[in-house]
């Protein structure tokens, strides 16, 4: 799959709704969130989370095998989270032949078995209840009043899948962790249609392993 070309694929959106995302996107951009999240360098804070198996699912764990990708994403609600699943997926058995795992991040509690077996999703996907780990990496934003609107518009009620009424989302990222617990790449980017290439997962973990 070609992600950046299946992603410009995606629409369904009014020039007054696309206005207000991009907006939104631009509020996030101007906070200093990307900023100030997680760098490079810095130690990655350990955490568990469960699967929507039911499986426990620790970094620390995960680490003692080599580098760990980890892809924060909205949730399954989301066409560009899910075409950035497959994409991960499809990449899955080129990770796990460098040594590396993979493991994809969302708050959403609800439905997510369902987007999973519909994809042939077969890496963990974590639930962050509340947002907790991805808070810890500094990426989390609160939807403000007119985006929870335009969503509530596209029949997307973000709260009931999050369980919560936080009206908060992870902006998706993509953080590269290696044996040793620090960050050996990341992407953030406040626009969520934009998505890493996974080629260029495959070349950073290509040069933790030499």
């Amino acid at each position: 799959m070609n992600l950046t070309e299946e992603l410009k694929k995606v629409s369904g959106c009014n020039s007054y709704q696309s206005s207000l995302l991009d907006q939104s996107m631009e509020e996030i951009a101007s906070s200093g969130m990307v900023q100030n999240s997680l760098q490079v360098g810095d130690r990655t804070p350990n955490f568990t989370l469960i699967s929507t198996q039911g499986e426990t699912v620790e970094l620390q764990n995960l680490m003692r095998s080599g580098a760990v990708v980890i892809s924060f994403f909205r949730g399954a609600w989301c066409s560009y989270c899910s075409l950035e699943l497959r994409a991960l997926e499809e990449i899955l058995p080129a990770i796990l032949n460098l040594k590396a795992s993979l493991v994809s991040i969302s708050p959403q509690t609800s439905r997510q078995r369902r987007m999973i077996a519909e994809e042939n999703l077969t890496h963990p996907i974590l639930i962050d209840t509340g947002n907790q780990v991805a808070r810890e990496f500094g990426i989390v934003y609160q939807m403000g009043e007119s985006l929870r609107e335009l969503y509530a518009e596209f029949n997307l009620p973000v709260a009931r899948f999050n369980g919560d009424e936080t009206y908060e989302l992870p902006v998706p990222a993509t953080f590269i962790i290696d044996s040793a617990g620090m960050i050996a790449y990341r992407y953030v980017d406040p626009d969520y249609r934009k998505r890493i290439d996974p080629v260029e997962i495959i070349t950073v973990l290509t040069k933790l392993k030499q």
